[in-house]
C-alpha cells in the first residue's frame, strides 16, 4: 500500500507494518512543514512538493529507497541529530538541502547508488555496505562529512564529490 501525507505530520506511537509500499510527504503550500515523530521503519520514504520542510524527530530505517524531490528540504528537528538508515538507493533531487544534523547511513546488502541533483545537498553521509558497493549516480553534493566504513567499497563511477566548506572525507574502506 501507499500513503501520501499532504502538508501533515507522521506520529508513530503504535505498531506500523510497512509492507512494500511508499510513505510520501507532499508539501505544496508556502510554510507547509511536516514532522516525522517516532522511530519508524519505512519500505520507501519519499518527500515531494513545491514548498516546505520535513523535520525528522527520531532515527528512521528505510528498507528500500529514500527519494526527495521538489522544492523542499529535510532537517533534524530542533538541535537534535538523527540518522536515516537506507538499505536501497538514495535519490536527492530536492532543491532544498538536507541539514548536516541528519546523517544518511547506506547499509544495504547489495549494490546501492546515491544521486544528488545540481542544487540540493545531503547532510552527513556514512557508507556502511560491507556486502555490495555504493556507487555514485551523479556528482555528489554534501553539506557536511562523508565516511566510508571499513570493508565498504565506494565507487565514484565517473563522477566527483563536492563538499561544503569544512567537509571532512574519511576513508576506512575502498575508494575507486
Amino acid at each position: 500500500y501507499n500513503i501520501t501525507i499532504y502538508e501533515g505530520n507522521w506520529t508513530r506511537n503504535g505498531a506500523f507494518t510497512q509492507r512494500q509500499g511508499t510513505v510520501e510527504f507532499n508539501q505544496v503550500s508556502a510554510g507547509a512543514d511536516g514532522t516525522i515523530t517516532g522511530a519508524t521503519t519505512f519500505y520507501n520514504l519519499t518527500t515531494s512538493g513545491s514548498w516546505g520542510t520535513v523535520f525528522v524527530s527520531d532515527d528512521l530505517i528505510v528498507q528500500n529507497n529514500l527519494t526527495a524531490s521538489g522544492a523542499n528540504a529535510m532537517y533534524a528537528d530542533g538541535i537534535e541529530t538523527h540518522t536515516i538508515s537506507v538499505a536501497g538507493n538514495v535519490v536527492y533531487s530536492a532543491t532544498g538541502s538536507m541539514e548536516s544534523d541528519l546523517t544518511i547511513v547506506m547499509n544495504g546488502t547489495g549494490t546501492q547508488s546515491v544521486t544528488t541533483s545540481s542544487t540540493g545537498t545531503l547532510g552527513d553521509l556514512q557508507l556502511s555496505n560491507t556486502v555490495g558497493e555504493v556507487q555514485l549516480g551523479a556528482t555528489l553534493l554534501v553539506a557536511d562529512d562523508i565516511t566510508v566504513d571499513a570493508n565498504t567499497t565506494f565507487d565514484l563511477v565517473s563522477y566527483g564529490i563536492t563538499g561544503a566548506a569544512g567537509t571532512v572525507f574519511t576513508n576506512n574502506g575502498t575508494l575507486q
